[in-house]
């Protein structure tokens, strides 16, 4: 019964840890939420979801597939390496540049140069 414990409490431990990851991306994007719904408020999340979602889409599958077990997932890189069957050094590098590229989109996307902004 203790194994079960344990899996359970590592299951959780995981989507907590890719619940933060997702919610500090979507803050790069759009400021959090005040705590008092606003319609203005609710489509600036929408729109940062949808900018998210066209920067994957604009990566190519294999730095996505990195990018998206790693930072979405919370997978390791040595776990992604095995998953994927490629090289420990290639999953960072595509990682690294995944991540670039996510700082570059997140930063203009807020400068409003972004083309899904607006």
């Amino acid at each position: 019964m203790t194994w079960l414990y344990h899996l359970t409490r590592g299951t959780v431990s995981n989507f907590r840890r890719r619940a933060d990851r997702h919610e500090r991306r979507l803050r790069l994007i759009a400021p959090p939420p005040s705590a008092v719904p606003d319609p203005d408020r609710h489509l600036e999340s929408e729109r940062a979801a949808s900018a998210v979602a066209m920067f994957l889409s604009q990566l190519d599958p294999d730095r996505r597939a990195v990018f998206e077990l790693s930072d979405i997932d919370g997978m390791s890189a040595p776990a992604i390496a095995e998953a994927l069957g490629v090289k420990l050094n290639t999953v960072y590098s595509r990682l690294r540049v995944a991540r670039d590229r996510f700082r570059a989109f997140a930063s203009a996307y807020r400068d409003g140069r972004g083309s899904c902004h607006g």
